[in-house]
């Protein structure tokens, strides 16, 4: 009998054992299941693929990355004390050039000068001539060529001042008689002297007053040309005031005056100095 209770008190222990395994693996179950529909739920935990919002990063480019600089020797050695540097050539170059364009303008001028050699330019012309009827013979085309010199040469008309011996006929016209004499209309060529302004001349002083200073063109036994230089523009120009007479000045024209008939042309003028 005592088996007996002994055998049901141990299939009492042996069930409440059991139970409470199981109602142990029940919590287990529900706690798992709580905790996967927690994270069912979380929106959080759900992956949703889609475009980033940033761009992925470009490849380098090597040839924008800094050169490595390696210290060496140069290839060239430092310059000597009396070797020429490249700035200092290249100053010694444009030095040079200027001395060129400075001797050229000297040049130029010079040519300007030698121009008064030839100061007289070739004109054409037509012009009347009257020859006494009486006188008319077979010499009368140098007739005809000695009166119109004698009437034109060394004077001045409207060309400027004709020069001595320079008148050659081109054509004469038929006669044309007027009572006792007969008319010419002849054609001629010849050298006149009109200088223009801005020329340069070379010119010898021949006297200074308290006016100014009185030239002739150099190279002239008579000067076409008279110059005046006056001495109020340059009472402070002590190469002005250094002047002597038979010195020998440049002067550029400034002005230029004749009338019918006279002997010369008159120039107003400056001093010119080349440098």
């Amino acid at each position: 009998m005592l088996s007996e209770e002994k055998n049901d008190g141990n299939v009492n222990e042996n069930v409440s054992a059991n139970n409470t395994k199981t109602i142990q693996e029940t919590n287990i179950g529900s706690s798992l299941t709580s905790s996967l529909e927690d994270v069912t739920h979380t929106p959080d935990a759900i992956f949703n693929p889609g475009t980033p919002d940033f761009s992925p990063p470009s490849p380098i480019d090597e040839q924008a990355l800094p050169t490595i600089f390696n210290p060496g020797t140069p290839d060239f050695s430092p310059p000597n004390a009396n070797e020429i540097l490249p700035e200092e050539e290249e100053l010694n170059n444009k030095k040079k050039q200027l001395d060129i364009l400075k001797q050229t303008y000297v040049d130029v001028a010079k040519k300007k000068i030698n121009k008064q050699k030839n100061i007289f330019n070739p004109v054409i012309d037509t012009e009347k001539v009257i020859i006494m009827i009486n006188k008319v013979d077979r010499n009368v085309q140098t007739l005809i060529h000695n009166t119109l010199k004698s009437k034109l040469e060394s004077k001045c008309n409207r060309h400027g001042l004709i020069k001595e011996d320079s008148i050659q006929i081109i054509n004469i016209s038929s006669a044309s008689v007027k009572g006792n004499v007969a008319e010419f209309y002849v054609t001629y060529q010849g050298l006149a002297c009109n200088p223009v302004e801005g020329m340069i001349v070379e010119a010898n002083i021949v006297n200074i007053t308290k006016a100014g200073i009185r030239a002739e063109l150099v190279n002239f036994n008579k000067s076409p040309i008279i110059i005046f230089i006056a001495r109020d523009h340059n009472n402070n120009n002590n190469y002005f005031n250094n002047l002597r007479e038979k010195n020998t000045i440049n002067v550029k024209i400034v002005g230029v005056r004749y009338e019918l008939n006279d002997v010369f042309v008159s120039v107003i003028g400056e001093l010119y100095n080349f440098h």
